[in-house]
């Protein structure tokens, strides 16, 4: 379930050891939710219109299929999202880069995407001749 996340297995252990620790992501509580209406935990109170999206896997809380981050490292995280967005005086992009090359419809394309900040650049390739 977990294998197409870019996540780290060290980073998801972190994870689904934050979220066990957590009182506010007791993945009973979400379980007991999903199947009984008659008693709202108070911690769920404001998820009602997106109960059908709450779910538990592989240890961690899920909305849909993203994983929810626990209170204790949401911080860590936001700090991580952001160091690749900070914009191209402070951050350093392009140095570290995948390419390859796809056909979609009988036509080329070169796929570039930065590993740092994720960005991703997609041009038409006229011919596939060196």
């Amino acid at each position: 379930m977990m294998t197409s996340r870019p996540v780290s297995k060290t980073k998801l252990d972190t994870i689904r050891e934050a979220t066990r620790a957590d009182i506010d992501m007791d993945m009973q509580m979400v379980i007991r939710y999903n199947h009984v209406t008659k008693h709202v935990p108070y911690q769920l109170k404001g998820c009602s219109a997106t109960r059908a999206a709450l779910s538990v896997g592989d240890g961690l809380f899920l909305y849909g299929d993203r994983i929810a981050i626990p209170a204790s490292l949401r911080e860590e995280v936001l700090d991580q999202i952001h160091r690749g967005h900070q914009g191209l005086t402070k951050s350093r992009p392009w140095q570290k880069l995948a390419a390859d090359l796809c056909e979609l419809n009988g036509k080329s394309y070169l796929v570039v995407v930065d590993y740092y900040s994720r960005d991703i650049e997609i041009a038409h390739l006229p011919t596939s001749t060196s």
